[in-house]
């Protein structure tokens, strides 16, 4: 599923989604050339081919979760943004694709010693890798110029920026730009997007903080020979420094005025708390998450979906062209009624009825690390009536498994 993943999204649209006119024909051929059709598609082709993938996407994610096959962490990281991020003009892939790659583009950033052979290579290699690279970057952009309103600190911040897209359009981010101390500006980033989840009033000194340590990093350490220029256009021009004293003494009190920083946000909407947890994740997930989801269910069924967009199929038809129709799923009748003593005790050979399905449901049972605000109030409820009893319904019919229920005795 993995390999294939950035075929999906076309492959759903040309195969799961009808065609727009009835004389319309779909391109046949192998479906192997989706892949080159999604890079080759304009962006605002692909923001239409991604917004519907997402959809279809998160609903079996959400329904994942619903079922209890994965726990929270585990759906953060397969959903995909509703809304594509206007601002970033990439391609915003699940960040179980992702994970890790950022910390390791910084250790091999660091490590490079002026050289970006091996960066360079790894980049043109593994397309998620250099996904992942230019979200980051594109996002974190977004997010300081989303912040920074003083007109001071936004002509620095624009030159930064300025210069270090020139040296990207060059190739020469590694050998003109001292990458040595980008894990200290990368490090202050992740403190800051901390910061900005909380949104509170009382961080704002500590924000404004961070900010005037990055600029620190990267005027003094990453872009030493950018920075007379840098310090010019803070100043509106030919900046005179007096003896003795340094560029940073004189530029450490950016950011500090009133209103040149908006912090907290007063109005944090959905779409903005979703891209700071996505970054979050891109910049500190750091294990990789190739067993994501673990629940072997979960990976069947997700496995079998994407196998079978790319087996040759007719065109879907519109729902309302659709013939009617009732699927209906018989199961064995047998007691599925246990209390939490009948769950809870042992057998002659000292083993519980909850021990056996813990262990023949691994995936399922180990959910409890992780739960969903319902079922933390059911278990709340539970706990206050000794007469409810916990009603594991596991009707297994193709592969399938029922959602638990509750029952009053």
């Amino acid at each position: 599923m993995r390999s294939r993943f950035d075929s999906i999204p076309l492959a759903v649209n040309d195969c799961l989604v009808p065609v727009e006119t009835s004389d319309a024909r779909r391109k046949k051929g192998l479906r192997s050339n989706f892949k080159n059709r999604f890079k080759e598609m304009t962006h605002e082709d692909k923001e239409k081919v991604a917004a519907r993938f997402a959809q279809m996407w998160n609903e079996i994610v959400s329904s994942f979760r619903e079922e209890d096959l994965i726990d929270n962490r585990e759906k953060e990281l397969l959903l995909v943004p509703y809304v594509a991020d206007q601002g970033l003009r990439v391609t915003q892939w699940p960040p179980f694709l992702l994970a890790s790659m950022v910390p390791i583009a910084v250790d091999m950033a660091k490590d490079s010693n002026g050289k970006d052979r091996d960066l360079k290579k790894r980049i043109e290699n593994d397309y998620y890798f250099s996904c992942a690279i230019k979200e980051c970057y594109a996002s974190c952009k977004n997010i300081i110029n989303d912040l920074v309103h003083g007109e001071q600190e936004k002509r620095v911040i624009n030159t930064i920026f300025t210069e270090v897209e020139k040296c990207i359009a060059e190739d020469k981010v590694i050998t003109d730009l001292n990458m040595q101390s980008l894990p200290d500006l990368y490090n202050k980033f992740v403190e800051l997007v901390e910061f900005l989840k909380k949104n509170d009033e009382k961080d704002r000194v500590a924000v404004i903080k961070i900010f005037q340590d990055m600029l620190e990093v990267v005027t003094r350490d990453i872009m030493e020979d950018q920075l007379p220029s840098i310090l010019e256009s803070s100043h509106g021009g030919s900046y005179q420094r007096p003896e003795g004293m340094t560029a940073w003494d004189n530029e450490y009190q950016l950011f500090q005025p009133s209103g040149a920083i908006k912090f907290p946000l007063e109005v944090s909407t959905e779409a903005w708390k979703e891209k700071v947890n996505r970054l979050e994740l891109l910049l500190t997930v750091k294990e990789s998450a190739m067993d994501v989801p673990s629940n072997l269910e979960a990976r069947r069924r997700l496995t079998f979906f994407t196998n079978s967009l790319f087996m040759d199929m007719p065109d879907a038809p519109k729902v309302r062209n659709t013939i009617s129709f009732s699927a209906l799923t018989p199961y064995y009748n047998e007691h599925v009624l246990f209390s939490i003593k009948d769950l809870e005790e042992e057998n002659e050979d000292g083993v519980s009825t909850l021990f056996y399905l813990q262990k023949i449901y691994p995936g399922r049972a180990g959910r409890g690390r992780t739960i969903s605000p319902f079922q933390s109030q059911v278990i709340k409820y539970i706990m206050k009536q000794p007469d409810i009893y916990c009603v594991w319904l596991c009707i297994q019919m193709n592969g399938r498994t029922s959602r638990k229920g509750l029952r009053k005795n």
